[in-house]
């Protein structure tokens, strides 16, 4: 039995998936060796598999009329792990650090705390989030995307587990979502009783919507009392970072709460971190870099791997 780690991006457009693979892994090996060293060979020798959908969103956006310049977003990301790299772990509980990045703002946290609750009042909070992440409002609104989507997750899941691997699953903003929905039809759908009693040993949530009103009334088994969550993960850890306006409602521990109560999993973890990744000369809370850098993502898996 080995590991397996299975990677799931966010929203947005996206670098080609060998690019992408490669600077999430990059990130992640450069925390574990800063922090763990112990367990870095463990990691290296685990199996890494990268969920890749970002063809999907990117055909979504050109449609809607947006540009991606590829070439560009590459070298900023690169210029992020430049930035982050030299930090140490301890630094990264410096609030004082963080309120200094270049173009730091707080409005996009309070508009999402301040103004998603006024819209679901209203009715038209779905609109809200189709303007903000219009590619998640696609996933949900368009059937045979989601599909493809989820389906991408599920056979990264199928592989470790014909391995006989121990998972860990590490999932991003919109691609936290897709992977609750897969996990959910992994639990209970017909078409896969070859995975019936399996299990995700460790789910990691990086900058996620799940806590929001709106997105839990969107996902897999919603206003279903027996069947509402799914039951094959062990251990769920979310990390969410300050001002980070996709995990407005950074805990999840209080939504999920029930899973613990129906013994669905073992435990639910949340922490508030800042994320100090830098994008266009901007503070990006929202960067995956940030959060897979941070020694505390790196700390949970430490302590599963060993």
């Amino acid at each position: 039995m080995g590991h397996t780690i299975i990677y799931v991006h966010g929203a947005g457009a996206k670098p080609d998936a060998q690019s992408l693979g490669r600077y999430w892994h990059k990130a992640l090996a450069h925390s574990m060796e800063r922090s763990h060293p112990n367990s870095f060979e463990v990691f290296n020798d685990a199996s890494h598999e990268f969920v890749y959908y970002g063809d999907l969103t990117n055909a979504h956006l050109e449609s809607l009329g947006k540009t991606y310049d590829a070439e560009l977003d590459i070298a900023d990301r690169n210029n992020v792990l430049d930035a982050l790299a030299p930090i140490k772990g301890k630094t990264f509980g410096s609030r004082r650090r963080y309120e200094q990045l270049p173009g730091r703002s707080l409005l996009g946290e309070l508009l999402a705390d301040v103004g998603m609750p006024l819209a679901r009042a209203l009715g038209v909070s779905d609109r809200v989030i189709t303007r903000i992440l219009p590619e998640l409002a696609h996933y949900w609104q368009d059937a045979d995307n989601g599909s493809t989507i989820r389906g991408r997750i599920q056979e990264a899941i199928r592989s470790a587990t014909v391995r006989r691997d121990e998972i860990a699953l590490i999932a991003h903003c919109m691609g936290s979502v897709a992977a609750f929905d897969a996990l959910w039809e992994l639990t209970y759908s017909e078409e896969f009783d070859w995975y019936h009693g399996e299990k995700v040993n460790l789910w990691i949530t990086l900058g996620s919507p799940l806590g929001d009103e709106t997105v839990k009334s969107h996902l897999f088994g919603a206003g279903d009392d027996q069947r509402r969550y799914p039951g094959n993960i062990v251990r769920w850890v979310n990390f969410s970072a300050e001002d980070d306006y996709v995990s407005h409602d950074n805990a999840i521990r209080n939504d999920f709460e029930a899973m613990l109560k129906d013994r669905r999993l073992s435990h639910i973890e949340d922490h508030r971190i800042f994320n100090y990744a830098v994008r266009y000369g901007k503070s990006n809370p929202h960067s995956v870099a940030g959060y897979l850098i941070h020694p505390r993502v790196a700390r949970s898996l430490h302590d599963w791997l060993t």
